[in-house]
C-alpha cells in the first residue's frame, strides 16, 4: 500500500464514482450494484436526492419492464406461426 498508495480513491472515492453514475446515468444502474449505491446513499454519497434517484430508477424500470414484457409476448405469437 505504501508503495502504490490509492491517492484518496478510498470508500469516499468509490462512493462518489457509484454515486455520480446513479445522478448522471441513472439507465445503466438498473439491475446492478451501481443502483444499491444511488438508492442507499444519494446522488452525492451522504443521502442528497436518494428520492429522486429513486423516482427515476422506478421511471426507467418501469419502461425496462414494459419493453421485455412486449418483447416476450411478441415471441410468443412468433411460435404460434
Amino acid at each position: 500500500m505504501r508503495a502504490f498508495p490509492y491517492a484518496g480513491f478510498g470508500e469516499q472515492g468509490v462512493k462518489n464514482i457509484l454515486c455520480g453514475l446513479c445522478r448522471d446515468k441513472p439507465a445503466t444502474t438498473i439491475d446492478n450494484l451501481v443502483g444499491n449505491f444511488g438508492g442507499e446513499l444519494g446522488l452525492d454519497g451522504q443521502g442528497k436526492d436518494r428520492e429522486a434517484y429513486e423516482n427515476s430508477w422506478l421511471k426507467v424500470s418501469a419502461a425496462a419492464n414494459l419493453t421485455a414484457n412486449f418483447a416476450f409476448l411478441e415471441s410468443l405469437l412468433k411460435e404460434e406461426e
